[in-house]
Parts: structure tokens; C-alpha cells; sequence
């Protein structure tokens, strides 16, 4: 009889609904990362309770909401650098600063030209995102640099904003090739039938993405869970599973 009203009390401690602390936490993410955001969401959501309302532009565009007053609580951007000046302008929490993931370069076309080291100069019109302001561009160019191809290709170039619009003028054959975000090549249905070369991580520095909760943020607990759980092997997977690669991932071959 003892065993059994143990019992009893452990299934109502576990059956009783939890105290609701449910929250709406607002996070402001960078196109290279909502789709595999989108694909986190519900599994966030069914773990902690909390909702996401998902704000998505450049990160440059988004840095200059935050500064602007924008309700965010999460800023996921592309790089290091916009977190970390948030935080050195007093607006984003110093230790919530950590990288969730790290980009993946890819050179794409939409022809029938098979895309390696070698074949780079026989490219006629290359789609470059602006290496100043967007780090996939960054990247770029320390390959070409580092293939000593970079003077060589100048009149080829055609530099743009960002990765999609790389991505966009190599779907509309505006240029031969485009590099442009892995993640974004393997979500595209556009990819079946044409060439890519994903570029080996030695021949540029890390994409690191990297996230950081506003001082500003309405929901602070909330934007602290939803950190850990980018740290989640669930999330881990879906991360990977979009073409980026993650901190403390076991080294792999390209």
C-alpha cells in the first residue's frame, strides 16, 4: 500500500502542469540563418514553452534596427564583429556573447562549367558579395588572394550586397558564378543540375556567426534558454543539416 501511494504521488508531481512562464521572446536573425532558424522554432518552442516572433534582414539592417530601439531580445548575426560592438556600446550583455555557427563558402553556377580551383579564370563574370561589409565576401576574397588570383580577377568581379543577391544574379545567369552561402545552395530547389565547388575551410578565415542578448531584451530568462538550447544536440543537428558547421564540431575533410 506504501509502494503504491509512492507511486500515486510521484505520477501527480510529474502529471501537474508546470507553473506558466511562458514567454514571447523577439529574435532578430540574418537571412543565411532563417530557414534553419524556422526548422529550431518548434523544437525550441515544445522544449521550453516559449514562442519566437522571428525578425530577419541583413545584419546590417538589423544592427541599425537594435540601435534604433527595435523590441529585440536576440540578435543572431553573421559575423563577430556587430555583437561585439553592441556590447562595446553598452546596448548587448558581455557574457551571452557565443558563436552558434559557422558558415560554409560555396562558388555556384547555374551553367554547365564545372567549378574548381582550376577552372576559376575561365569565370567571365564572378558575383562577389562586398567584401567591406559582408563576410561571406570576406571570405572570397582571402580564396582568390590566397590562390594568387585575386588581381587577376578584378574585371570579373561584380561586386553586390549580399550572398543573395549573388545567389540571385547567378540564378538569372547575369553572371557565370556567384559565391554564395552553402546553406543557401542546399535549400535552393534551383541547385539540381548545376556545378559547385564547396570551398575548402583552409583557404579563408572562420564564418563565425555569433549571437548575443540585448540589454534592452523584455525577456531575459527567456533569451538565456534560448542560447543554451542553441547548444542542444537537437538543434546541433538541424544546424548541420543546413551547410554550417558548429563550435567544437570534430574536424572533417572538405
Amino acid at each position: 500500500m506504501k509502494s503504491f501511494s509512492l507511486f500515486i504521488g510521484y505520477f501527480l508531481l510529474f502529471a501537474a502542469p508546470l507553473p506558466s512562464t511562458a514567454e514571447e521572446l523577439r529574435v532578430a536573425v540574418i537571412m543565411a540563418f532563417l530557414e534553419t532558424l524556422q526548422q529550431i522554432q518548434p523544437l525550441f518552442e515544445q522544449e521550453t514553452g516559449h514562442t519566437l516572433v522571428i525578425t530577419h534582414a541583413s545584419a546590417g539592417i538589423l544592427l541599425q534596427q537594435i540601435k534604433s530601439g527595435e523590441p529585440i531580445d536576440v540578435f543572431l548575426s553573421s559575423d563577430e564583429e556587430r555583437p561585439k560592438q553592441l556590447i562595446h556600446e553598452g546596448l548587448a550583455v558581455p557574457d551571452s556573447f557565443f558563436v552558434y555557427a559557422l558558415g560554409r563558402l560555396v562558388l555556384w553556377t547555374n551553367s554547365t562549367l564545372p567549378l574548381s580551383e582550376k577552372n576559376l579564370l575561365k569565370i567571365n563574370k564572378l558575383a562577389l558579395p562586398e567584401p567591406h561589409n559582408a563576410p561571406y565576401g570576406r571570405a572570397a576574397q582571402q580564396v582568390l588572394e590566397g590562390l594568387h588570383l585575386w588581381k587577376q580577377m578584378q574585371p570579373k568581379i561584380r561586386l553586390v550586397k549580399t550572398t543573395a543577391e549573388a545567389y540571385q544574379e547567378t540564378l538569372e545567369k547575369k553572371v557565370d558564378a556567384g559565391f554564395i552561402e552553402l546553406s543557401q545552395y542546399l535549400s535552393s530547389v534551383n541547385n539540381l543540375g548545376t556545378h559547385s565547388w564547396i570551398i575548402p575551410k583552409y583557404l579563408h578565415s572562420p564564418i563565425s556567426h555569433s549571437a548575443v542578448i540585448l540589454k534592452a531584451a523584455k525577456h531575459p530568462t527567456a533569451a538565456r534558454a534560448f542560447l543554451k538550447f542553441l547548444r542542444h544536440p537537437a538543434a546541433l543537428k538541424v544546424i548541420r543539416e543546413f551547410g554550417f558547421r558548429t563550435p567544437n564540431q570534430p574536424e572533417e575533410d572538405d
